[in-house]
């Protein structure tokens, strides 16, 4: 099913729609309109999160997630800010794609 369903990405099946899409990924996410999160949009996003499922690549699960974020909401928030800042979405795209990154 899950080749069906989600089959591998393949770029030499791209047309050019796929091709304009992957090209808008690789700007800079740096707009005039983007905005540091609130304290209160990532506290929804934490709450949100299925405590009971498996951990992701970083090991950590909801749990911890909720934990974390009472002890120290400023610093949480921050992360997420940081990422926002520095692009870290396009990195770990570029990290699994080449292995020497």
């Amino acid at each position: 099913m899950m080749d069906t369903f989600a089959p591998k990405d393949n770029r030499r099946d791209d047309n050019d729609y796929h091709k304009q899409v992957r090209a808008l990924t690789k700007q800079p996410a740096n707009t005039a309109d983007d905005r540091e999160f609130t304290i209160e949009e990532i506290s929804n996003i934490i709450v949100s999160m299925n405590n009971n499922k498996a951990p992701g690549e970083d090991g950590l699960t909801g749990v911890i997630y909720n934990h974390a974020f009472r002890k120290v909401p400023t610093f949480i928030t921050a992360i997420y800010d940081g990422c926002l800042k520095w692009d870290i979405s396009n990195k770990m795209e570029e990290s699994q794609a080449d292995p020497n990154y």
